[in-house]
């Protein structure tokens, strides 16, 4: 079975400034790893029924480029363990993303404020 990648907004977590993180979601085999995409939001800004963010977001087109950058990333790491027939999780998935590609887990962009 393949993975899926999407995205997914944090409700229950309410953060110091009373924004809600945007967090990437990997799920393969009913196992879930959640990666923060390091941008949060005001609950006015985000569209629940389409799952992402409305129009009138400020930095919405940044936004979307930011998560489709990811998700890009995550789906072409995907492709080659299931064209192999190898066997991975989704943790596997986001170490390899992590290291594999220089990224620096822990920078974190600056909150969009309303």
């Amino acid at each position: 079975m393949n993975a899926t990648v999407g995205m997914v907004y944090y409700e229950s977590n309410n953060l110091k400034d009373r924004l809600n993180p945007l967090l990437q979601r990997i799920t393969k085999d009913r196992k879930i790893k959640y990666v923060s995409l390091g941008v949060s939001l005001n609950q006015k800004h985000w569209d629940f029924s389409k799952q992402q963010p409305k129009p009138s977001c400020p930095n919405r087109e940044y936004i979307e480029k930011l998560v489709l950058a990811k998700k890009g990333q995550y789906q072409d790491k995907i492709i080659e363990p299931t064209a192999f027939h190898k066997d991975y999780t989704p943790q596997s998935l986001v170490e390899n993303i992590d290291y594999g590609f220089g990224f620096i887990r822990g920078k974190f962009l600056s909150p969009i404020q309303s």
